[in-house]
């Protein structure tokens, strides 16, 4: 299976056959984390085909540089929650119906989201890569370090400093 980096450079030649590769590396990866928190599996499915119809139309972009399988999950599970909780948005100014808390915990869960992506982003390119490559796609310090074509210690150093931004960055947004 290509890296993230390879489809990355393939988008440029063949975008549908890229598309497919990023479909098949992460369909059951997404599928599987977002069942875990108690969404259908159609429901994931038809979301997860809509993002791929949006990108094909260019009404989304991938990210630069790849990182697609945590991209990918956070925008998925973002529709998911998006589409679960549109009716209740209409009832926030009542603020005794029980929709309403559970629309405000949305609404700070979606905001520590875009905290946390806003944070990846600003990873450095090999941090982002060692960090979604153990904490999200699974693989071992060792695998990885293979994959990536250096030691061990150097991926453990890249996952903890990307650790590190991540909490300093959560910090930051909690004053």
């Amino acid at each position: 299976m290509p890296t993230d980096k390879e489809i990355f450079v393939l988008l440029t030649r063949s975008p549908r056959e890229a598309l497919e590769l990023i479909y098949e590396r992460f369909v059951g990866r997404i599928l599987s984390s977002l069942c875990r928190r108690g969404w259908g599996r159609e429901e994931v499915l038809d979301e997860l085909g809509n993002v791929f119809v949006d990108i094909m139309g260019e009404r989304l972009a991938l990210p630069a540089g790849g990182s697609f399988g945590a991209w990918l999950y956070v925008v998925v599970w973002r529709k998911l929650v998006v589409k679960a909780r549109r009716p209740s948005l209409a009832l926030l100014g009542e603020r005794d119906h029980p929709l309403v808390a559970s629309t405000l915990d949305f609404l700070v869960e979606l905001e520590r989201m875009q905290i946390l992506e806003t944070a990846v982003e600003r990873l450095t390119p090999s941090e982002r890569e060692a960090l979604v490559g153990h904490c999200f796609n699974g693989l071992s310090y060792e695998a990885l370090a293979d994959r990536v074509g250096i030691s061990e210690g150097a991926i453990r150093k890249r996952v903890a400093s990307a650790r590190q931004k991540l909490l300093a960055a959560q910090a930051r947004a909690e004053r």
